[in-house]
C-alpha cells in the first residue's frame, strides 16, 4: 500500500472506533516516510482515543517539529498545537495546555471547537488558582534564620490585576469575554454604539469600579443587534458586525486595515486563514475534499442557524461527550453530565 492509502485507511479506522488497527496503519505509513505530518498527527489522535496519552503527546510533538521544520502552512502548525493542548488537558497539565491553546490561537486555529476548548482549559486554570494555599507551618517549629540571613519583610499587597480579556470572531459577530466571576447584573452597564463600546461594573472582590472602554472599534457594529450575557465566571459581549469583514483587532488601527475578503466558514479567530481543514478527519488530499461531505460543514451550518440556547447546548454536549453526542435542547443539556460518554 502507498503512504496515502495507509493514512486514508487509518483515518477510516479512527472513524469506526478501531484505534488499534488505525495505529498499526499509521505506523506502517511512517515506515515508508518518517517525516509524514499526517501520519504522526493522526496516530496521535488514535493514541489519545485509546487512552495512551503519553504516546499521543510524543507523536504530536513530532508533528509540531515536522510542521515547523518543513515550513508547513499555519493550518498544520495550529492543528498540532491545538491537539497538544487537548492531550495536556486530559493529562491534567492545565498550565501547559493553556500555553499550547494560545499558540494554536497565534497561528489562527480554525477548528470549530476551539472557543469551547479554550474556555474549558481556562475554567480549569481558574479553579486551580482558587484552591486554598497550604497552611503555613507553626512558627515555633520553623527553623530560625542564620546570622547572615535577613528575615523576610512583609510586602505591601499589590493592587488587583485587571480582568483578563479574550475575543474571537466569525463572519457576522465579534465575541469579547471579560473574565470576572459573579458580576452583579443590577450594577452592570453596557453601552453599544456604532463605532464604540463601554462597559462598567463594580469588581465583586474589592467593590472598585471597573470600566472597559473602546473609543473606536475596528469596524462599525449594529448596536440594536448586539447583546451581552453574564455567566458565573465571565461577561460575554456579542458585537453584531455591519459588514462581514475580518477584524485584525478590537480597536481601530490605521496601520491594520480591514480585510476585504469575506469569510467562508462559520468560525474564525483574530486572523483566520482562507482554507479550513477538518483536522479530526485528515485524509489523502484536503484540497480535494468536498464541503458538503464534511461533518464539520453540517455542524457549522446547524450552528450558524441556531439560536443562543441551541448553540450553548451544541457546544456543551459535543465537547463534554468527546464528539459522541450533539443536542440542541438546552433544557435537556444544561444539567446533564456527558463525561461518561466521552472518549479520551
Amino acid at each position: 500500500m502507498t503512504l496515502e492509502s495507509l493514512i486514508s485507511s487509518g483515518v477510516e479506522l479512527i472513524e469506526q472506533g478501531n484505534y488499534l488497527k488505525a495505529i498499526d496503519q499509521f505506523s506502517r505509513a511512517l515506515q515508508l516516510s518518517d517525516s509524514s505530518f499526517k501520519a504522526y498527527l493522526n496516530r496521535s489522535i488514535a493514541y489519545q482515543r485509546s487512552q495512551k496519552l503519553d504516546l499521543a503527546l510524543k507523536d504530536v510533538d513530532q508533528a509540531i517539529h515536522i510542521a515547523k521544520d518543513l515550513r508547513q502552512s499555519q493550518e498544520y502548525i495550529s492543528a498540532s498545537y491545538f491537539r497538544k493542548a487537548i492531550i495536556l488537558y486530559l493529562l491534567k497539565n492545565y498550565a501547559e495546555s493553556y500555553q499550547n491553546i494560545l499558540l494554536a490561537q497565534k497561528y489562527h486555529c480554525s477548528d470549530i471547537t476551539f472557543p469551547s476548548w479554550k474556555s474549558k482549559i481556562e475554567a480549569k486554570l481558574d479553579s486551580e488558582k482558587s484552591k486554598p494555599v497550604q497552611s503555613v507551618p507553626d512558627s515555633s517549629k520553623a527553623e530560625k534564620p542564620s546570622a547572615n540571613e535577613k528575615p523576610l519583610q512583609p510586602t505591601t499587597p499589590s493592587i488587583a490585576s485587571k480582568p483578563r480579556i479574550d475575543w474571537y470572531q466569525n463572519s457576522t459577530e465579534v465575541n469579547i469575554s471579560i473574565f470576572v466571576k459573579k458580576i452583579d447584573k443590577s450594577s452592570l452597564k453596557v453601552d453599544f454604539a456604532k463605532d464604540s463600546l463601554e462597559v462598567s461594573f463594580p469588581l465583586p472582590d474589592s467593590g472598585e469600579d471597573y470600566t472597559y472602554k473602546i473609543e473606536k472599534l475596528f469596524a462599525k457594529i449594529d448596536p440594536s443587534q448586539s447583546s451581552y450575557t453574564v455567566f458565573g465566571t465571565k461577561l460575554e459581549l456579542t458585537l453584531q458586525k455591519i459588514e462581514p469583514i475580518q477584524w485584525n483587532s478590537i480597536e481601530f488601527d490605521q496601520q491594520r486595515q480591514p480585510s476585504t475578503t469575506h469569510e467562508e466558514s462559520t468560525l474564525a479567530y483574530p486572523s483566520s486563514s482562507k482554507k479550513k481543514i477538518d483536522w479530526s478527519k485528515l485524509g489523502d488530499d484536503e484540497d480535494e475534499a468536498k464541503d458538503d461531505q464534511s461533518p464539520d460543514a453540517f455542524f457549522q451550518q446547524l450552528y450558524k442557524n441556531a439560536d443562543d440556547d441551541s448553540k450553548k447546548a451544541m457546544m456543551k454536549s459535543f465537547i463534554e461527550s468527546g464528539g459522541k453526542s450533539l443536542s440542541t435542547n438546552w433544557d435537556n443539556v444544561e444539567n446533564k453530565d456527558f463525561s461518561a460518554e466521552a472518549e479520551p
